[in-house]
């Protein structure tokens, strides 16, 4: 992942002096997949991290996640991007686990200070310790979990690679962004779950999909809906 290629994007300055600069690179496409705009290289390969969560959420929904686990758009919601741990957002973590008929301890995220300070702190003023359902990524992990749980395959382990629900992951991001699983480069991120790395241009043709009402399906319009 060469960034010999990296444009200028932003300097900032402090007084006469250039202070810092960052480089990067940035895509535009449209809903058909024509490459619109680039600055940079558009083809960069990147990690999407919790920029995929939203395209994460697509096969909770395609397995009838919200008819089947009567989901309420909070609980939707949470599975589709990071949160801060205030206790709306656990709870709704929470609510959609025991919809799965599963508790907190099957998450396996790791624990993590809420990032919202005056919730960390109120945690330690009461002397309790931060648990996994505090991780900023536990709505997306209560989410495959669910997704498990409706697939009936197996709730342990869901973080590997070969788990019958990161396939499922794989293959939406493969299919939202037109590009083929094999070309998809996997990590492992902070939350312990499969990250994925493809070109700048190919997520952003996944997300110009996604804000095209007429190519929504039934499941991408639940989703959007509840955001």
């Amino acid at each position: 992942m060469s960034t010999s290629d990296a444009e200028l994007l932003v300097a900032v300055t402090r007084g006469p002096v250039t202070e810092s600069v960052h480089r990067g690179h940035i895509a535009v496409s449209d809903s058909q997949g024509r490459l619109l705009a680039y600055v940079g290289n558009p083809h960069f390969y990147t990690f999407a991290r919790s920029t995929a969560k939203l395209l994460q959420a697509i096969p909770l929904l395609e397995a009838g996640g919200a008819e089947r686990l009567s989901l309420t758009d909070a609980e939707t919601a949470i599975t589709c991007a990071s949160h801060n741990g205030e206790p709306e957002h656990t709870q709704a973590a929470m609510s959609l686990l025991g919809k799965a008929g599963l508790g907190v301890s099957a998450l396996d995220c790791g624990p993590q200070e809420p990032l919202l300070r005056r919730e960390a702190d109120r945690l330690k003023y009461e002397h309790v310790a931060a648990a996994p359902i505090h991780n900023n990524c536990s709505g997306k992990h209560a989410g495959m979990l669910a997704l498990a749980s409706l697939m009936q395959v197996s709730t342990h382990q869901y973080t590997h690679p070969d788990h019958p629900v990161q396939h499922k992951m794989l293959q939406t991001v493969s299919d939202m962004c037109g590009i083929p699983a094999e070309r998809i480069e996997l990590g492992v991120d902070g939350c312990g779950v499969p990250v994925f790395a493809l070109p700048l241009a190919a997520l952003a043709y996944g997300y110009a999909r996604l804000g095209r009402r007429m190519t929504w399906r039934r499941s991408v319009r639940k989703l959007v809906g509840a955001l």
